[in-house]
């Protein structure tokens, strides 16, 4: 079971990685935008594990050494623009990454989604039978 955790968290980890080279690409990629938009707003964080990891993206380097917007403490439109630039920069945007923070929030949240995906099994099984 513990070989498969492990498995899982770098498999998690890279996908996020990924997504991240993705963040604002093309419209093909809108999706992977949006869900990071989603996750480091509402869990307030930055980047996989701190925002650092922006540092390195197609996006930064694209957009003079920026983190997405979503990144910031307040929010607003072009409140991450470049951030890697800024004098104590760290003051208005959230440091930590989002894998803790979503990793802690599964976890903290393991019946709900246990008994969500219990629900989905049931209901395909149900309309297999139908």
């Amino acid at each position: 079971m513990f070989i498969f955790k492990g498995q899982v968290h770098d498999a998690v980890i890279d996908n996020m990685q990924r997504g991240m080279d993705n963040y604002d690409v093309d419209a093909k990629h809108a999706g992977v935008t949006d869900t990071w938009n989603v996750v480091q707003s509402d869990f307030k964080c930055c980047g996989v594990n701190n925002f650092t990891d922006w540092k390195v993206t197609n996006f930064s380097v694209s957009h003079d050494d920026s983190v997405p917007d979503s990144c910031c403490v307040h929010e607003s439109k072009d409140c991450g623009k470049g951030f890697f630039d800024k004098i104590n920069p760290t003051e208005k945007i959230n440091e930590d990454g989002c894998f803790d923070k979503l990793e802690k929030f599964i976890i903290d949240n393991i019946e709900l989604v246990g008994g969500i995906i219990i629900a989905l099994l049931l209901i395909q099984v149900t309309y297999c039978y139908v």
